[in-house]
């Protein structure tokens, strides 16, 4: 280059770092006209161009002096970035390894290569380049501290899709890095919180508050991991912590009115709910929390409980679009394509009614796809996943994109198994993403939404005229009754309880154990000298639960010794099996059991109930009658403890009865999977025609 040109060049440098892009493209375009082949002009030329997103322009100035100097670096690099701008990853990973046959050492290249290779999910490749990377330069401090965000971000890319192990070995390795990261300690508690792992998931929490004091997010979790594990006290004084510095943070509140509505303090919850939303209307669990805390006392009427659904609806819809796409199967005839969304395939309720479903479901003729937000499997889970055509994991999707998913599926018909329930899909289905939705087990009532068509349910539960105007959806009644109960893991053999007095128990939870509810056991015990009740509940060892059970049978002059207190039990045999040791079950109102009414007919144990006005006071008197025991249906307290008494004193007919009892619940429609399936499979057809005839 001539000494001119030369200083043509530095002078356009000059202008291009000062930022003065005209004048420095004038003279780089001058050195070239003089020099058609100079690199630097060339590449630098081709910066300007890249900066004013004339990519094609820049691409032709990079490749022209790639041809003059295959083997400088910084070239394969800037066009690997060019590249990567236009989201042409796969030709940025090209360029990314030419550059790296050239010098293997160069750690922005590798840097960039990594966050390339992440961009399109070679997760394990990515690791192992920045693992090369810290071998190479151990003694390079600014490239070794430059790694942390690359580890961070890596770690969550790979806990996204579910591989924790390499996740946790990502954050190790970032913490390493820079072991004042708290946001490494943070992301670390997160994933041995959802592994169950307490005192890992404790210690690097506090470890990233001692280097983050007051950071609410981390504050929140610890509270939240303390919840989760059962540590309820702890858990309390962590969210109450929070408030002190903040007493209208709307997490803190939810947490703690979750906890309080879980322990039966309902009207504290309410408080606590009522404060979260004022400060967070919108946030999507809050509200279907509260909307389901509604349902546990009998102050709110079924009127009154509708409008609140409806003004969530309201509020979600007006914000939410729905699709205008759909990729509609428009051949015929042909199967039917049915999705289920629910965050409950595994040992819960949901499981025990939807398993006979998908068991027998007709394959012809239909096409099951499963939707799981289920956040653990477990052996459950696969005798679901083994009977689904199709299981879509969708516990790391948004709304929007599990609402692509569906789709792209070509749903037909998309059932939803949770309502206003935790991890629910709801605003998923505000978007409208299936022809025809349905809203079916895992929630008692109305969703609000317009979106929704449909909700599955019977003449019993929700009777008509009266329900169907307390519902945004079409209420379809199929069958006598709206479940279909089995049992999915071994069961213990019926027997008699051995004790001498009469054991009257309940297993629902903590939350639908209200005062009236004490009040009326408590006559019942008042009432059988001899007698006990068994208690078994989540949370019932917690002293908080504790108290407020034993002072309100204290309150009824019902001493402590007449009551068994048992909380969760792991293994679902022993679950069932504490069964034996009932004479007679006593259901909850307003809120009744469902799978616990179901567990002890199943276990030859009759169940009491008083029948209401709503679904969740009335679905005790539809399982009952779907076996014919019609007689344990009661219509007022008084008649409730009148029943629990007349049982009890036909104590022995009650025991003697226990295998006669179990045998007509097995021969009933209640357990009758074939003809239960048959019979919706049939109402999906007809619901599929006549929507498309009115479309």
């Amino acid at each position: 280059m001539d000494t001119i040109n030369n200083d043509t060049l530095k002078k356009a440098l000059s202008y291009h770092q000062q930022g003065n892009m005209g004048q420095a493209e004038l003279l780089y375009t001058k050195v070239l006209d003089k020099d058609p082949d100079n690199i630097d002009a060339l590449r630098l030329l081709a910066a300007i161009a890249i900066a004013k997103d004339r990519f094609d322009n820049a691409e032709e100035l990079l490749k022209k002096a790639i041809a003059l100097s295959s083997s400088t670096l910084m070239l394969h690099y800037d066009l690997g970035m060019l590249y990567f701008k236009q989201n042409l990853v796969d030709q940025a990973i090209l360029c990314y390894e030419r550059a790296l046959l050239i010098d293997p050492l160069d750690a922005d290249t590798k840097r960039n290569y990594v966050i390339a290779l992440q961009k399109t999910g070679n997760l394990s490749e990515a690791l192992r380049q920045l693992e090369e990377i810290l071998t190479m330069t151990p003694d390079s401090s600014n490239t070794y501290q430059d790694l942390y965000p690359a580890f961070l971000n890596l770690g969550l890319l790979f806990n996204e899709t579910l591989k924790r192990s390499e996740a946790i070995q990502c954050y190790r390795k970032a913490i390493d890095i820079n072991p004042k990261g708290y946001e490494a300690y943070s992301n670390l508690g997160l994933i041995l919180k959802d592994l169950g792992q307490l005192q890992e998931s404790e210690s690097a929490f506090q470890k990233a508050l001692a280097i983050k004091p007051g950071h609410r997010e981390i504050s929140l979790n610890i509270g939240i991991l303390y919840k989760e594990h059962g540590l309820i006290e702890q858990a309390i004084a962590q969210f109450q912590n929070i408030l002190f510095h903040n007493d209208k943070d709307p997490l803190a509140h939810y947490h703690l009115a979750n906890i309080l509505t879980n322990l039966g303090y309902h009207k504290e919850a309410s408080n606590h709910y009522e404060i979260a939303l004022s400060n967070d209307r919108q946030d999507q669990f809050i509200n279907s929390e509260y909307l389901l805390s509604l349902h546990y006392e009998q102050s709110h009427s079924p009127q009154e409980i509708h409008n609140k659904h409806k003004e969530w609806a309201d509020s979600i819809e007006k914000t939410t679009p729905c699709f205008s796409r759909r990729q509609e199967n428009k051949s015929s005839p042909r199967t039917l394509r049915i999705g289920y969304v629910s965050a409950n395939f595994c040992n819960h309720s949901v499981a025990f009614f939807i398993a006979p479903v998908l068991i027998n479901h007709n394959k012809k003729d239909f096409t099951v796809i499963c939707y799981s937000d289920t956040p653990t499997n477990d052996a459950i889970t696969e005798i679901l996943k083994n009977n689904a055509d199709i299981w879509r994991d969708t516990r790391r999707l948004s709304d929007l994109q599990i609402s692509d998913l569906i789709i792209n599926d070509k749903i037909d018909i998309l059932i939803d198994l949770g309502g206003h329930t935790y991890n629910n899909r709801l605003q998923a289905f505000a978007r409208k993403p299936a022809p025809v939705q349905i809203t079916y087990l895992g929630y008692p009532d109305t969703t609000g939404l317009t979106s929704m068509n449909y909700r599955i349910t019977d003449d019993i539960a929700d009777p008509s005229p009266i329900a169907d105007g307390i519902h945004s959806e079409k209420l379809l009644r199929p069958l006598k009754c709206f479940l279909c109960y089995m049992p999915l893991e071994t069961r213990p053999t019926v027997t008699n309880n051995k004790s001498t007095g009469i054991t009257f128990g309940s297993f629902s939870h903590l939350a639908k154990i209200n005062d009236t509810v004490i009040d009326a056991w408590a006559t019942i015990l008042a009432n059988t000298p001899e007698s006990k009740l068994l208690l078994k509940s989540v949370n019932l060892k917690q002293p908080l639960a504790q108290q407020r059970i034993l002072n309100r049978f204290r309150h009824n002059n019902i001493s402590e010794s007449r009551l068994i207190l048992e909380d969760k039990l792991p293994d679902i045999y022993d679950h069932l099996n504490l069964y034996n040791s009932i004479d007679i079950a006593l259901d909850t109102f307003p809120y009744n059991g469902t799978t616990t009414t179901c567990e002890a007919l199943w276990m030859g144990v009759p169940v009491i109930t008083l029948q209401g006005d709503s679904h969740v006071s009335r679905v005790g008197s539809s399982i009952l009658s779907s076996i014919g025991c019609e007689e344990l249906i009661t219509k007022s307290i008084d008649k409730y403890i009148t029943k629990a008494l007349s049982l009890a004193e036909d104590i022995h007919i009650v025991r003697n009865n226990k295998v006669s009892l179990q045998n007509r619940m097995k021969t009933s429609q209640l357990t009758d999977g074939p003809q239960f399936t048959t019979a919706l499979e049939t109402m999906y057809q007809k619901i599929w025609q006549s929507y498309m005839r009115n479309k």
